[in-house]
């Protein structure tokens, strides 16, 4: 686990149910340097309009952006062999295995909530969310809800806790929090006891190689 890539994902959606809603943008960012993405995405309905005034995506925008089976083949290069990283993690990677699931794809991959690894390297932080970081490290977004500048500060702010707290640290508590992963949120416990010993079996027929972690 130790030796394999980050990949950062961020994704906007249609809501806050991750069985139901869908995504309108996502980012993915390799931290081995190996790969970047962002796109908006068609989610084949009308945004509320609550979401359009938080993230400033409206309906025009995505008219002409790709559905998600369009860029699935980029999205699931980029999460091949990867520990998934994202701020609330549990939100984040069950909307995106549920998009893929629709598909008739299944993928399979560690994660790693940088909400949990705030907790645990700042304990004397309150607030972890991501406005909380960014206004505490000063970091500059363009952009606040959207993918890809999400991305982006929780790649900043990994890069800093590192540096803040020394690389045996670092690497102590995602060690730990990789050792205790979070049933994602919309995901029955028997689901997760039911998954394949080989996940990724749906994309190597539809991609011609396989998602796991």
């Amino acid at each position: 686990m130790r030796n394999k890539p980050f990949v950062i994902v961020d994704v906007e959606t249609t809501g806050s149910n991750p069985l139901l809603d869908r995504i309108i943008e996502i980012a993915l960012i390799r931290t081995d340097g190996t790969g970047e993405f962002s796109s908006l995405v068609n989610p084949g309905r009308t945004l509320p309009q609550f979401i359009s005034t938080l993230t400033g995506i409206n309906d025009h925008d995505l008219s002409d952006a790709s559905s998600f089976d369009e860029i699935a083949p980029e999205v699931a290069d980029l999460l091949e062999g990867a520990v998934f990283v994202a701020h609330n993690a549990r939100f984040d990677y069950a909307i995106v295995r549920n998009e893929f699931k629709r598909l008739g794809i299944s993928i399979s991959a560690p994660t790693l909530c940088t909400v949990r690894l705030s907790r645990r390297l700042y304990p004397k932080f309150r607030k972890h969310g991501l406005d909380s970081i960014i206004e505490r490290n000063g970091f500059s977004v363009d952009q606040r809800h959207r993918a890809l500048d999400d991305a982006r500060v929780v790649e900043a702010f990994l890069e800093i806790a590192r540096e803040e707290k020394g690389e045996d640290a670092y690497s102590a508590a995602f060690a730990q929090l990789l050792k205790t992963p979070s049933i994602p949120s919309g995901v029955a416990e028997k689901m997760v006891k039911d998954l394949p010993a080989a996940p990724g079996r749906d994309k190597a027929e539809a991609f011609g190689h396989t998602v796991s972690g």
